[in-house]
């Protein structure tokens, strides 16, 4: 297996433990605090990531998207809309 497939292996394991977990829990809390504690340069990476995500939901057409998850598309929209400088990332000190 080469670095790629390893990568998109361990990213579909991240996101199955991350669907467990949001959801198994009405709130984050647990989620926010424990991310609260790590190195700040992770905690800027996850920010990335977070940002990435609603990057891609504002990119979303209807074809892609339906009344479970219109909502998050569209607040995505908003907020990438309100916010242009989100799609040239934060920096990494």
């Amino acid at each position: 297996m080469d670095w790629e497939e390893k990568r998109k292996e361990e990213a579909k394991k991240v996101v199955r433990a991350l669907s467990d977990f949001v959801n198994s829990y009405s709130k984050n809390t647990e989620l926010i605090e424990a991310m609260s504690r790590e190195h700040r340069t992770l905690q800027q990476k996850m920010t990335v990531v977070c940002l990435e995500w609603l990057i891609h939901l504002s990119e979303l057409d209807g074809a892609w998207y339906d009344l479970r998850n219109k909502a998050s598309v569209e607040i995505a929209k908003k907020i990438v809309e309100a916010v242009p400088e989100i799609k040239y990332g934060l920096p990494l000190i």
